[in-house]
This record gives structure tokens, sequence and C-alpha cells, in this order.
């Protein structure tokens, strides 16, 4: 149904996007891999990660299989809305720094924003057109201190985050294939 699929797609997007640039249209139903593959992502003994995005991860040859998807003939999706939302943010929070280099973006552009707007609003003040004792002053104040306090937790976040990735225990190198002189 439409309103199944157009969450679907959006999720996917969304999935795409800003956690595996590779991820085919409509996503992954099933993967089969040989034995090495295997081996390799047991290693990864994350938890709250993305199993998809692991698997891109990993890095070994992919050959993409397309088919066409049949109609439920019973029952419903276990893999509700919510469940994808928490999937999606696992993924994002576990392969990605994207929400810490939206927090120093933010807060900059921000600060630098605020920053003209207090210009502006000392030079109109001096002008008389502000005529509320403390308004201008206090205005930029608060937007201006909240930017920063943004910028402030995404340069913190940038540091936890490498942190962060030191701890998950993903090994430094794949072995693809080996050889053997027999």
């Amino acid at each position: 149904p439409f309103f199944s699929k157009l969450p679907a797609e959006i999720f996917w997007s969304l999935y795409r996007r800003f956690v595996v640039r590779d991820m085919p249209t409509g996503g992954i139903d099933v993967f089969g891999c040989n034995r090495l593959f295997r081996d390799q992502l047991l290693r990864m003994r994350e938890s709250h990660s993305s199993l998809i995005a692991q698997i891109f991860w990993l890095g070994f040859r992919r050959k993409f299989v397309p088919y066409q998807r049949r109609e439920r003939q019973h029952g419903v999706s276990a893999w509700t809305f919510g469940k994808k939302v928490t999937y999606l943010a696992d993924s994002v929070f576990a392969f990605t720094d994207l929400p810490i280099r939206l927090l120093v973006r933010l807060g900059g552009g921000g600060a630098f924003v605020f920053g003209l707007v207090g210009l502006v609003a000392f030079v109109v003040k001096l002008c008389g057109l502000i005529t509320v004792p403390g308004y201008a002053a206090t205005m930029v104040a608060i937007a201006f201190f909240g930017a920063i306090n943004l910028l402030g937790l995404g340069i913190v976040g940038s540091y936890a985050w490498r942190a962060y990735e030191n701890t998950k225990d993903r090994p430094l190198s794949v072995i693809l294939s080996t050889w053997s002189n027999r």
C-alpha cells in the first residue's frame, strides 16, 4: 500500500544519503555470502549497529540480483515505522558522525548570523528604532549564546566520536582473499 511504501522509500533514501551511499534503491532484503565474508562479519561484535552497513563497510565484492517483490498475501509486516526509525538512528550513530557535524555547522553558522544580528540590533538601537529597554540585548544574547552552546556541543561531540570509534573493535584491515602455494 501507498502509506507503507512511501515511508519505506523515505527510509531507504535517507539511509542511502547518510549511511551507505552504495545502497540499492529499495534497500536489501536478503544477502548471501561465502565463508570468508561470514567469518569477517562475525568478528564485528557491535551492538546497536546496522547489519546492512556492516556488510557494505567490510568492502567485499557485491553482486546485486534484481527481482520483483510480490505483494504480501497474509499478515502485516513486522518492520514498523518505529523500528525503521530506530534502525536508521542506530545506523547513523554507528557509521557516521553526521549529527556532530550538524551541531558544529549549525552552531558556527548561528553564532556568525547572530553576531551580525547583534551588530544590526546595536545600530538600530542607536538610531532609536527599538524603544523597549534591554529587548535587543536580551534577544541577541539568548540567540548568540545558544548558537555558541551548539558549537561547543559539536566540538565536544567530535572528541567523543573519536573515542567511540576507537572502542568499536572493528578490524583495522579486512582480508578479502588468500592464496596458498601448495
